[in-house]
């Protein structure tokens, strides 16, 4: 398992960071905050990572904290959550508004998250 990366950031794409580390280039999916962040090319970063293997992928996922990547296995834990729409909702909602969504049991909440329907919400 990769648990962490630091590396330096070669590219910029929509959801996704390519990451110099070591000489060779990794590409990290992250979320929309990241992106927010001051994030820009030659700048160093670390990212706190979950490595999805898949039969025909491997697929690295990177967040800010640890507290992103332990709400991003949470929902990879819901059934028919996939990692694309786990991070979604880790992308639309901040850490303590998931942590509110889920224990005040309020599904309506991760609804709002484009690509969660009320049912997946409930989950």
């Amino acid at each position: 398992m990769i648990a962490s990366v630091r590396g330096v950031v070669q590219d910029i794409e929509t959801g996704y960071l390519v990451i110099e580390i070591g000489g060779v280039g990794v590409r990290v999916a992250v979320p929309e905050s990241i992106l927010d962040e001051t994030v820009a090319i030659g700048v160093e970063l670390q990212l706190w990572t979950q490595l999805i293997l898949r039969q025909d992928s491997l697929s690295l996922y990177g967040f800010a904290d640890s507290e992103q990547l332990h709400m991003f296995d949470l929902l990879l834990g819901a059934p028919g959550v996939g990692p694309k729409l786990a991070m979604a909702i880790v992308s639309g909602m901040s850490v303590d508004g998931l942590r509110h969504a889920i224990t005040s049991d309020q599904p309506e909440l991760l609804s709002r998250v484009p690509g969660v329907g009320i049912k997946t919400a409930r989950k």
